[in-house]
């Protein structure tokens, strides 16, 4: 069946994190757009944790109904690094005339889309793309030099959550699926915005 993934993998590893930036304003009435995608850092862990809208409405000493609904996600992203030019992308940062980062308590992360690959054992990939989200400014910790090497690394954390234009809040595709061969091949080189179902 055409759409559907041939195997099964096991969850193995996840690859290289990419962003880009959304460049036009996401509203009711004009979708939103984006910079061409780069490379944020490779990556050591990624969390992806779902928030929620719930409801329930009781009546005659019952439920009659309960709602649960995705509202967007809590990201969380431990990588080796991420470069000077990155962060001030990604966080809103500058550097004055000597080339000296400043952080303001003013400062404006731009909205950006992430994506990333996780790996499976049998060689394929489950893509993804989330649309819209900030992050924040990391924790820094130091930790002495002892007997052994110890690599300290950074963790990024963002909160992404479902466009206006749409509802979406991400796109998600098996790169085995039937017939995905070439939505693979520039998964990476753009933002993936969904394709209108045949009539």
């Amino acid at each position: 069946m055409a759409g559907t993934a041939k195997s099964v993998g096991y969850y193995v590893g996840v690859l290289d994190l990419f962003f880009a930036v959304m460049s036009g304003e996401d509203t009711s009435s004009g979708a939103p757009t984006y910079d061409t995608p780069e490379v944020l850092a490779k990556s050591i862990e990624v969390t992806i944790t779902p928030r929620y809208r719930e409801g329930s409405l009781y009546a005659s000493n019952h439920a009659v109904r309960r709602e649960k609904r995705i509202d967007g996600y809590d990201v969380s992203m431990n990588v080796d690094q991420v470069a000077a030019a990155t962060r001030q992308k990604l966080l809103g940062r500058y550097k004055d005339s000597k080339g000296v980062e400043i952080i303001k308590g003013t400062q404006d992360a731009p909205y950006v889309a992430l994506g990333f690959a996780r790996t499976k054992d049998d060689g394929t990939q489950e893509l993804w793309w989330i649309y819209k989200g900030k992050f924040a400014e990391n924790e820094h910790s130091a930790k002495t030099s002892g007997e052994s090497i110890e690599y300290q690394t950074p963790t990024l954390t963002g909160q992404f959550d479902r466009r206006i234009f749409d509802d979406a809040l991400a796109a998600v595709l098996d790169s085995d699926t039937e017939g995905a061969t070439e939505i693979v091949k520039s998964w990476f080189t753009k933002v993936y915005e969904e394709t209108a179902s045949a009539s």
